[in-house]
């Protein structure tokens, strides 16, 4: 009977779910290289030392050598490793209670597959032991470029490389000719594609 209360005080309290855990990608176009603005709130503190880590679904892309912290704010968290879809930042000071915190991290790579998904937070102490989590996100959607984006995006590339191979084939003369005119084509694309965006 000692034992068993001994055994029930030594054993780490329960975890709780956080609140206000969301991931919006700056840009949330299939495949896409961006940044992601992250937000949760703890139940309970994480010690200086301890651990947050954020969970990407699979599909998503996290090089090692790429991602990284680009700010925080309410908490003072620094990047200490990525292992496969799980980027793991260590608490310089005790990330606090009931407070939100932002963390915005860099150079994620966007699933291939259009689709609604979650990330998974889970705070831990210096040894590993669960604090609070894991909890998923509220749902964000990484979803297919328009076909308007696409068919603008390859108008945009043919006139790049139209002239690019002008200005790599004339003469000093044609070349500046060549280059007031694609300055043109290009400006009046860019009006073409503020219209069809208003």
């Amino acid at each position: 009977m000692v034992l068993a209360l001994l055994l029930s005080l030594s054993s780490p309290a329960s975890a709780y779910s956080m609140q206000r855990v969301t991931a919006i990608p700056y840009d949330d176009e299939v495949g896409e290289l961006t940044s992601y603005y992250i937000t949760f709130e703890p139940i309970q503190t994480v010690p200086k030392g301890g651990y947050v880590k954020i969970t990407f679904p699979e599909g998503f892309v996290l090089d090692p050598g790429m991602v990284s912290v680009r700010r925080t704010t309410l908490c003072d968290l620094v990047l200490e490793d990525v292992r496969e879809n799980t980027v793991i930042l260590l608490a310089w000071k005790p990330v606090l209670a009931k407070v939100i915190c932002t963390v915005v991290l860099s150079n994620i790579q966007n699933s291939p597959a259009e689709n609604k998904y979650n990330i998974v937070i889970t705070t831990t102490d210096a040894v590993g032991n669960v604090i609070d989590g894991p909890t998923c996100s509220a749902p964000f959607k990484i979803k297919k470029p328009s076909a308007t984006a696409v068919a603008m995006a390859s108008i945009i590339s043919e006139k790049v490389m139209a002239t690019d191979a002008s200005l790599s084939s004339g003469a000093a003369s044609e070349t500046a000719v060549s280059a007031a005119n694609a300055v043109e084509e290009l400006i009046s694309l860019v009006k073409e594609i503020l219209n069809t965006l208003a």
